[in-house]
């Protein structure tokens, strides 16, 4: 079933009258991921600003030297070559919803690493 971006939007707002909520995108490398992320962004927080972000699970990717070490640089990106641990806490931390703000990674394309809580997002 093919869903339009507004109809995608209300789908996105409906639960997160209640409380938190979360919506996952997920697509090969170059799909649009990130344009259709940011694009739904804008357009939540323009009906309530500041009330949505996109967290970006390219900060979880592990190193490239910690993949080098383990011999899996050419599998980047594959779902064993992230940190699935740091992952998991995070979003437990964000499911909770017990902190003012939330430390996320995010990946620095220039130098190939992540950069470990560079972005604190996720207010209450």
């Amino acid at each position: 079933m093919a869903v339009n971006f507004d109809k995608l939007v209300s789908i996105i707002l409906e639960p997160g009258k209640e409380h938190r909520s979360f919506t996952a995108i997920a697509g090969p490398p170059c799909s649009g991921k990130s344009t259709l992320s940011k694009n739904l962004c804008t357009k939540i927080n323009s009906f309530e600003p500041n009330s949505t972000d996109v967290f970006q699970i390219d900060g979880f990717h592990n190193d490239d030297m910690v993949l080098e070490d383990l011999g899996l640089l050419n599998r980047k990106g594959s779902p064993y070559t992230f940190d699935i641990v740091g992952f998991t806490s995070t979003m437990k931390k964000l499911f909770e919803n017990n902190e003012n703000t939330i430390a996320v990674p995010i990946f620095d394309r220039q130098l190939e690493i992540s950069r470990n809580s560079s972005k604190s997002q996720f207010g209450i």
